[in-house]
């Protein structure tokens, strides 16, 4: 029996593990921004408020409910209520109905006013999406800097043990100075330290776009797969096309909703109906009765004037945000484009100018202390600058991916 209940016991495990990051050992960026925009927290916290938002639509589509009131009077507390059945007693009974009727397009305007509120928390999500997508490119790319740090200093490290060893021996046979095995010996533990620190950063970035995808538990696994971007000057784009960005969508449907809120605060001072019919019943005389009735509130103590002094304040709160955001949007890519161009701009120059400078440099002295026409200090003076100058330029690859990543995110816009 075990046997053939086996593969419906395995189906939950299969489930979980199906819902794990695919591949983390050499996970690409593309990966990693589609599983973060499915299970990163801050979205889904945004995908909530969506749900809440569409059910405030219910809310505001809403009509008044009846009042049914049973009530029973002229009641001869001296007579009592006389004999014979329930309904054959003295007692004056009214069943009453009673219905509000709202007037001044109040549903009207409270449904407007909660779809602008919906389409404000979609406009909320996009820009989570966004904000949380942009964040884990830069944690990516935190990450592969990360590995190439730790890759450069371990070589470092490598190197440095390597010479200190060559050099123990050439002090043995008296080819070099105690003072210069010392320096070795300095230099070799500083490429040590220096190798452990870059581990710790990488377990830092491996922690940071861990918690991006709600992957903690792989937190020691993750590798960046993808190769540096190719440094491109990017393009401008039109200050029309940003205004369609998440945000500024956002602000302008609030703005939409504080417009209606402003006319379902002043619609309050339209005065609501209140319908009742009513049915009574006075058995001595077996008399049954109808009437009608109508309720009008008056506004003798209050006129809702400090809703519609709120409702007007918002409205010019959310006009001064929407310019905000406006403004902000159209600086920003501004910015981010000047930024972008810059690094591309130094990374190219990395990449075709300083780096081949560095690694023929190093290849010189390389040969030249083979032909022992340079001094081993030299030699590691010359492996230690070309370790610094490839971080540098694998910095500056860092830099420029991340200001792309950027400007990406900060020019990216979504049809409504």
């Amino acid at each position: 029996m075990s046997r053939f209940l086996l593969p419906f016991l395995c189906l939950p495990l299969l489930a979980i593990a199906g819902d794990s990051l695919p591949a983390p050992e050499r996970l690409g960026l593309t990966a990693a921004v589609d599983w973060a925009s499915s299970h990163n927290r801050d979205i889904q916290v945004a995908r909530r408020a969506v749900e809440a938002a569409e059910s405030s639509m219910e809310v505001a589509g809403g009509r008044p409910n009846p009042t049914l009131s049973l009530n029973a009077s002229s009641i001869n507390l001296g007579s009592g209520l006389g004999g014979g059945a329930l309904r054959d007693k003295q007692v004056d009974s009214v069943l009453r109905l009673d219905q509000p009727f709202e007037r001044g397009n109040k549903r009207e305007l409270r449904l407007a006013q909660a779809g602008a509120a919906l389409e404000a928390a979609q406009a909320d999500l996009a820009e989570a999406r966004r904000q949380q997508i942009l964040a884990v490119r830069l944690a990516y790319w935190d990450l592969r800097l990360a590995a190439d740090r730790v890759r450069l200093s371990r070589e470092g490290a490598d190197l440095m043990r390597s010479a200190l060893a060559k050099n123990e021996l050439r002090l043995k046979a008296g080819d070099i100075a105690p003072a210069d095995l010392a320096r070795i010996r300095v230099d070799a533990l500083r490429a040590e330290s220096d190798a452990r620190a870059a581990i710790t950063d990488l377990k830092r970035a491996r922690v940071a776009l861990a918690a991006l995808l709600s992957q903690e538990a792989l937190a020691d696994r993750l590798q960046a797969a993808d190769e540096w971007p190719v440094p491109v000057v990017p393009s401008a784009v039109s200050t029309s096309a940003i205004q369609e960005r998440s945000d500024v969508r956002a602000a302008s449907a609030r703005l939409e909703a504080a417009a209606q809120g402003k006319a379902l605060a002043e619609s309050l001072r339209t005065r609501d109906v209140t319908v009742g019919v009513q049915f009574e019943h006075y058995p001595p005389d077996a008399r049954h009765t109808v009437g009608l009735g109508v309720s009008i509130p008056l506004f003798t103590g209050y006129d809702y004037g400090g809703e519609i002094k709120r409702a007007w304040s918002d409205w010019g709160v959310a006009q001064e945000a929407l310019e905000r955001v406006k403004s902000g949007a159209v600086a920003q890519v501004d910015r981010l484009l000047e930024e972008a161009a810059g690094a591309a701009d130094r990374a190219r120059i990395y990449q075709e100018s300083i780096l081949p400078s560095a690694r023929k440099s190093a290849a010189a002295v390389e040969l030249a202390y083979t032909h022992g026409a340079a001094g081993v200090l030299d030699l590691l003076d010359a492996r230690r600058t070309l370790r610094a100058t490839e971080g540098d330029g694998a910095a500056a690859l860092a830099d420029y991916a991340k200001a792309l990543a950027s400007l990406e995110a900060a020019r990216q816009t979504e049809a409504r």
